[in-house]
């Protein structure tokens, strides 16, 4: 359906033009109009002079419907609407404002009734208090499943939230790229309190400035439960010596069901996390 145009942009006028001004506007188009005898564009011609009477009728507070019936009499001796009387508002002009501005007002309710849900999503929206990056080639995950399995077993945890950055085809040319993209952007920018990669990308990661902690303290603290083949040491430019920065967590109990069982997933603790407790617990649970 076409925008509704501007009763007055249509005739030409002013918004304070007098009743005077609107019929003398309208006998001169119509006047142009009708003596055209175009035969190219009859139709044309035709529309426009449709066009006018409408803005006309509009203007001058003639009712279109009771017009195009052949009702103006009747509806000139109904009673008036005493509110409306009350409010000085003329009950036709108010009528065929309705009418023709209908499209508009439409769309500004419906604009007026998503702008009030997204207020309310954001008022009402709980923020979460574990933010979680999983990274890598890893098909047919259920993050959903994920982030339930994480919720139901930590005690207190209200809403974890689990951003992934999954690819599905490790041999598209333009995987690598967007990967690495989208990996350096939301690590140095979503303070992450944890990440879940595959390899490729833990080394990635490894390489871009103070975006993971070291994780020698917490393996001294479950050193019964982790083998030395799964810790992923490296020697940073400032540092002295090796630490380690990964721990490789596959089959784990926490990831069944979710379809990361059959891959190799690395667990790394986020520089520039703010959920340090909930970090604490959810290490724990991948590690127990």
């Amino acid at each position: 359906m076409g925008e509704q145009k501007d009763p007055y942009e249509i005739l030409g006028l002013k918004k304070d033009a007098s009743k005077d001004d609107i019929l003398k506007r309208y006998n001169l188009l119509m006047k142009k109009y009708k003596s055209n005898k175009s035969i190219e564009d009859v139709e044309g011609i035709k529309a426009q002079i449709r066009e006018i009477d409408e803005a006309y009728n509009v203007l001058m507070g003639y009712d279109l419907n009771s017009l195009a019936e052949g009702k103006l009499l009747e509806e000139a001796q109904r009673p008036p609407n005493r509110l409306l009387k009350k409010l000085n508002i003329d009950e036709k002009k108010l009528g065929n404002f309705i009418h023709y501005y209908k499209v508009p007002m439409i769309i500004g309710i419906i604009v007026l009734v998503g702008l009030f849900f997204t207020v309310k999503s954001i008022v009402t929206r709980v923020e979460p208090d574990l933010k979680v990056k999983l990274v890598g080639i890893y098909p047919n995950t259920s993050v959903e499943k994920l982030e339930n399995q994480i919720v139901g077993n930590i005690a207190g945890l209200k809403k974890v939230e689990i951003d992934p950055i999954i690819f599905w085809d490790k041999n598209s040319p333009t995987i690598e790229s967007s990967m690495d993209m989208k990996l350096f952007t939301l690590s140095g920018t979503g303070h992450v309190d944890a990440y879940l990669l595959d390899r490729e990308r833990f080394d990635k990661l490894m390489n871009m400035t103070n975006r993971v902690q070291q994780l020698d303290d917490i393996v001294k603290k479950y050193r019964n439960k982790i083998d030395d083949n799964n810790l992923l040491k490296k020697k940073l430019k400032n540092e002295n010596e090796e630490h380690i920065y990964g721990i490789e967590v596959e089959s784990r109990s926490i990831f069944k069901g979710t379809g990361l069982e059959k891959f190799k997933i690395i667990l790394s603790v986020g520089m520039d996390g703010k959920n340090d407790e909930n970090t604490a617990k959810l290490v724990d649970l991948i590690l127990k």
